[in-house]
């Protein structure tokens, strides 16, 4: 792939060098009556710029190709050489963005893994930055990896077909993946690989299809979000219910208002949520996970329990106020 995008980059301005330097050759050695070996390599030493001067044109039409040479000769040579100077420029930085996130040595653990790029997958990156996750899009696309590179994204140029990208990756020490892939084929074989190297890997799936979801999750995706039917309630609830749509859209937002959720520390096992109320935690806890129930909307005389995941809604401020109260 790579060979042949070089091939297609160099392909007009070498053959139209090509092409002046037989042009010259022959020219050359017609009008001035010298060997087509010296004609060839006047031809090169003029388009070049060296100018040795050993041999020189002594004809009026040997000095027309010889201007001839220097004015469009010179200048496709020099657009030549600095395509080959800008392949070699790409080249260096993939090889920089390849191994950018493997110079400390394969360091990188909790993190989350982008597998692809597209319009969702911008929105993802910018909240999983928002709210200090670190994360690395995957692409194996060269010329998109130095593109995203640019505009400051964390990206990783290969694939997941190779193991010393899986090993980079440190696939087995990421906390979650989200696959944004559009080809169902590519989505279930990515969910496949990950799975074999990390069974406790959290991965999220962005699917379009309703007919898909079953069997990404028997493939092993922990969440699939289906984005279609997600969007489409949204719009639709803009047109009877605009400012619950709009909540929605913040609460999902970095800023203003926000939902997340914590884990209950040892410290605040058997208190009541009304007692968190009573520590300062001013967000409103709208969901208590406990192992496999979900207790919605629970009262304020709910008995907490060590491990227990809470989902708060509150304003930014405040939310990063309750965590810490909560978590420690």
């Amino acid at each position: 792939m790579a060979v042949r995008r070089l091939l297609i980059k160099l392909s007009p301005p070498l053959i139209g060098l090509t092409l002046i330097i037989i042009m010259g050759t022959i020219l050359f050695s017609l009008f001035e009556g010298i060997s087509y070996f010296d004609a060839f390599y006047w031809t090169i030493v003029v388009i070049s710029t060296v100018g040795f001067g050993d041999i020189t044109p002594q004809t009026f039409m040997g000095k027309i190709l010889f201007i001839v040479l220097v004015v469009f000769g010179l200048s496709l040579f020099g657009y030549f050489i600095s395509m080959i100077s800008s392949i070699i420029t790409e080249e260096k930085l993939s090889s920089i963005f390849k191994y950018y996130f493997v110079m400390d040595g394969g360091r990188l653990s909790g993190h989350t893994i982008i597998v692809g790029w597209t319009d969702v997958a911008k929105y993802v990156y910018e909240e999983l930055v928002n709210n200090n996750v670190q994360c690395i899009v995957l692409v194996d696309d060269d010329q998109l990896a130095t593109k995203l590179s640019r505009e400051g994204i964390s990206v990783y140029f290969g694939s997941l077909e190779d193991n010393k990208h899986l090993e980079d990756l440190s696939i087995d020490r990421a906390s979650a993946a989200i696959i944004v892939e559009e080809d169902p084929s590519r989505m279930i074989l990515t969910i496949l690989r990950l799975r074999r190297i990390n069974k406790k890997l959290k991965i999220i799936v962005s699917n379009r299809d309703d007919e898909l979801d079953t069997i990404l999750r028997e493939a092993g995706a922990t969440h699939v979000v289906n984005s279609s039917n997600v969007l489409g309630r949204i719009l639709a609830n803009y047109v009877f219910e605009p400012n619950a749509a709009d909540v929605a859209i913040d609460l999902l937002s970095a800023g203003g208002l926000d939902i997340t959720e914590v884990r209950v520390s040892s410290r605040h096992e058997g208190k009541e949520l009304s007692q968190l109320a009573e520590m300062g935690v001013a967000s409103k806890v709208v969901l208590v996970s406990r192992k496999d129930k979900k207790y919605i909307l629970p009262e304020q005389n709910f008995i907490l329990e060590s491990g227990d995941i809470l989902v708060l809604i509150g304003s930014t401020e405040d939310l990063a106020r309750d965590i810490e109260i909560i978590s420690q």
